[in-house]
């Protein structure tokens, strides 16, 4: 390899969306599965090695599944960084709706107070 070689992932970005979604489902659905096996059972009548397959799929697929949402974030972040100026429109979007969020919640503060100071009680 090369000083200067880029280096390619072994799975292509484009996927990370999809493997994302996927795994953490089938881990989530092997997860719920492991559950009802465990309540539905008897302790007496339950199979280790069935246990075994279903706690590891589910722990093998959330855990890859988590990964690969983790690569995804960071595909998106680099995208928005690449925009002009560092404002896309994900970003004004969600600075906006934190300004209204914020406005809100300095209002109600602010009214909050008012009632408390004038004997108005909550329950009113």
């Amino acid at each position: 390899m090369e000083a200067g070689a880029p280096v390619h992932p072994p799975v292509p970005m484009a996927m990370y969306p999809l493997l994302a979604t996927v795994l953490l489902t089938v881990g989530i659905v092997a997860a719920a599965l492991f559950f009802l096996y465990q309540v539905t059972t008897t302790r007496y009548s339950r199979k280790i090695a069935f246990e075994g397959l279903l706690g590891l799929s589910a722990s093998v697929a959330l855990g890859l599944g988590t990964l690969f949402l983790l690569l995804w974030g960071q595909q998106m972040q680099m995208q928005m960084q690449q925009v002009p100026g560092g404002q896309g429109a994900e970003q004004q979007a969600w600075r906006l709706g934190m300004q209204l969020l914020l406005r809100d919640l300095e209002l109600w503060c602010t009214c909050d107070a008012r009632k408390s100071s004038s004997g108005i009680s909550a329950a009113q």
